[in-house]
């Protein structure tokens, strides 16, 4: 940054010889030189008639010829005077010169003095307030106030500074999770078959859930569904069971179109056309870059947590599933050696994993496969679970299975939800939900549950009429211990 001389130094000032090289004892004792002294006189008199239009300001002595220009002041006794471009000069029998800012004194002998001359720069961001300054500057220097001078002087340094502010620390967001219940994108059941047909084949998201569901989805911090069937061409149907899923690899683009951003594999369809058609769906998810759990080519995998790191929080994921309630269940459960789903009838393992996990994250959300199908009851398989999970140190318990809504209560100050109720699975027009929960970046801890009513009808998801959600609400107030008011937000 272009810079006047130090506060508290004054500019140098230099005297000058005479062209012939002669100093000033030539001048104190050269008194035959008075006549030609006369006419230099005269010829200054006559330059200095030329300058009177132009010049702001004059001020003079006793036998003197004082000139200030522009902005600049001088003064003399028996002496010439100059002062420009806001300098001043003063003289005792001789010539002082003061140009740009500088000021200059002589005695007996002709003076200069030289300064910085301060321009406006528009790199520094502060024209119009620095041409003030200078206008007062230069006022100063007239009226011969070098204190006054010098003060604007600071001014105008300082104006020219290029302060850099610091970043702005932008404070912590509160976090929002959203979860769906059970999802199905096999063709030749009625839901994605549906949709097929109304997009020519193609798996169009906005066809399969409204703009209202959508945009709750894709706004969402996180989003998470239970995905449940595996994405296969291959594998053979186990023979024995009612209902065996499997969709198309290629329509697992429909995730990441409604938003989702991790997918729940623990359930009791995952291994219907066996292991070929689970290990593609691990390809397949990976291949998409869609983190997925409660599945795995082992039981490391299998159990394996997600963690989201947001907001300065670590919030970890588990998946597991306690159906089918047997111990020769169709849905192969991990092994060491063995690919497979985490399976929880007994719930040692999963246990063990929570206490892991809640040790180095802040949040740990359960989401878990359990309960009787086609029921809003809870059953005690699910409450006895329910209760292990939060003393093991869950902060938020979700569950699906049952296919309808179940009720929400909190265990022991931790918030559970039964079952969110199919989502978009088949063509049976019914009650479904989108449940949220806001973690605080502030206490580390989930502040805010939200159930959100949804509706299937007509193999289509929508955000029902304010109407239809007050009834939704109400239905769910009917079936819990939580209360639930008309905005959805969740209390004990």
């Amino acid at each position: 940054m272009p810079t006047r001389h130090e506060r508290g130094q004054e500019a140098p000032v230099r005297f000058k010889q005479d062209p012939g090289g002669r100093s000033r004892a030539r001048q104190e004792n050269g008194k035959s030189a008075w006549p030609v002294a006369v006419l230099c006189i005269l010829g200054v008199l006559l330059s200095a008639a030329l300058f009177l239009a132009v010049v702001p300001k004059i001020t003079g002595g006793p036998g003197i010829i004082g000139i200030g220009a522009a902005g600049g002041s001088a003064s003399g006794s028996s002496t010439i005077g100059i002062g420009a471009a806001g300098g001043s000069a003063s003289g005792s029998s001789t010539i002082g010169i003061g140009a740009a800012g500088g000021s200059a004194s002589g005695e007996e002998d002709p003076g200069t003095a030289k300064g910085e001359a301060i321009l406006p720069e528009s790199d520094y961001g502060a024209e119009d307030a620095e041409a003030a300054i200078l206008g007062d500057e230069m006022e100063a220097a007239v009226s011969g106030d070098e204190a006054e001078a010098l003060k604007y002087e600071k001014q105008v340094i300082s104006a020219r500074v290029e302060t850099t502010a610091p970043p702005e620390t932008k404070a912590p967001e509160p976090v929002t999770m959203v979860f769906a219940g059970d999802i199905l994108f096999d063709p030749n059941y009625a839901v994605m078959a549906t949709l097929l047909n109304r997009t020519g084949g193609k798996p169009v998201v906005e066809e399969a859930f409204d703009e209202a569901s959508l945009q709750i989805m894709r706004d969402a911090d996180f989003f998470a569904v239970n995905n449940e069937f595996p994405y296969s061409k291959r594998g053979t149907a186990l023979a024995n069971k009612a209902f065996t899923f499997r969709a198309d690899p290629a329509y697992a683009s429909l995730l990441p179109d409604m938003g989702v951003d991790l997918v729940m594999l623990a359930n009791n369809h995952m291994f219907d056309h066996g292991e070929e058609a689970l290990l593609d769906t691990l390809d397949t998810l990976t291949a998409l870059e869609m983190p997925y759990i409660g599945a795995g080519r082992d039981i490391t995998e299998a159990a394996a947590e997600y963690t989201l790191e947001a907001e300065g929080m670590k919030i970890s994921f588990l998946n597991a599933t306690q159906i089918e309630r047997f111990a020769s269940a169709d849905t192969r459960g991990a092994t060491d050696t063995l690919s497979g789903v985490f399976r929880c009838l007994d719930d040692t393992l999963l246990l063990q994993r929570i206490r892991e996990v809640s040790e180095t994250s802040d949040i740990t959300v359960v989401y878990v496969h359990w309960g009787t199908e086609s029921t809003e009851k809870v059953d005690e398989h699910q409450k006895k679970l329910a209760k292990h999970l939060a003393e093991a140190g869950a902060d938020l318990i979700i569950g699906d299975h049952p296919h309808v809504l179940q009720g929400i209560e909190f265990i022991d100050g931790v918030p559970c939800i039964y079952s969110l109720g199919n989502y978009f699975f088949n063509s049976k027009a019914q009650d479904s939900c989108l449940f949220a929960a806001t973690a605080d970046p502030e206490t580390k801890s989930i502040s805010e549950i939200r159930f959100i009513p949804a509706r299937q009808e007509g193999c289509r998801v929508s955000i029902p009429s304010p109407a239809e959600q007050t009834r939704i609400i109400a239905y769910m107030n009917g079936i819990s211990t939580a209360r639930i008011n008309e905005e959805g937000i969740v209390t004990p």
